[in-house]
């Protein structure tokens, strides 16, 4: 089931049903297996050989039919990276990489310094994971539908562009959730003009006084 992809949560969620489940004796057997077997890149048995040999009862095998192939890309991944570091440049693992990621950046950075990669190597690697991750946003970005302004909202901000003050009609509209402060409003605006500026690497005003 580890070389299926099965996480630690649904390894425990399936054995959790049976009548002498013990959380802490699963956690051992779990990290055994990753330690002793995966890692050290020895084959497990088959799902048929464990239902043939009866140590998976019929009724209770979930068919996650492990053949030996097709298993979660990070799976034993260091061991692969230790005996072939090449290994890691395949597109499979990198595409791997980028998705956990995206989905959970803490996972992936425990992840990915579990690789031991060092130097030129992890920065390289770093490089094609944030590509990787560029790409499939700008592809994300090109099929969502673009939102439409009305047409009321856009004729009102393009005549507050062409013939008003819009600095100091921001200014107002910022006013009428807290009054005064004028002097740190306006660095704030320019902070959020700048950072959505595709010319400009952004600013950060720093506010200091007393409260109140």
């Amino acid at each position: 089931m580890l070389c299926a992809g099965y996480s630690d949560d649904a390894l425990h969620e399936f054995f959790s049903r049976l009548s002498d489940y013990d959380i802490k004796k699963t956690n051992y057997q779990i990290n055994n297996i990753l330690k002793n077997w995966i890692e050290k890149g020895r084959k497990t048995w088959l799902c048929k050989t464990l239902r043939y040999k009866g140590v998976i009862p019929a009724n209770r095998c979930q068919r996650c039919e492990w053949t030996g192939h097709g298993q979660d890309p990070l799976v034993a991944l260091k061991v692969l990276i230790k005996k072939n570091p090449k290994e890691i440049n395949k597109p499979e693992h990198l595409k791997a990489l980028a998705d956990l990621k995206l989905s959970d950046a803490i996972e992936f950075g425990i992840v990915f310094d579990s690789l031991g990669l060092k130097g030129t190597t992890k920065t390289a690697v770093k490089e094609a994971i944030e590509k990787i991750i560029s790409e499939k946003r700008e592809s994300e970005k090109l099929q969502k539908p673009e939102l439409q302004t009305p047409e009321k909202i856009a004729r009102i901000g393009n005549n507050i562009m062409r013939r008003g003050n819009v600095v100091k009609f921001l200014t107002l509209q910022a006013q009428r959730n807290h009054k005064g402060d004028t002097e740190v409003i306006k660095p704030l605006l320019a902070s959020i003009a700048s950072t959505n500026s595709e010319t400009s690497a952004g600013i950060q005003p720093a506010i200091s006084g007393d409260k109140g």
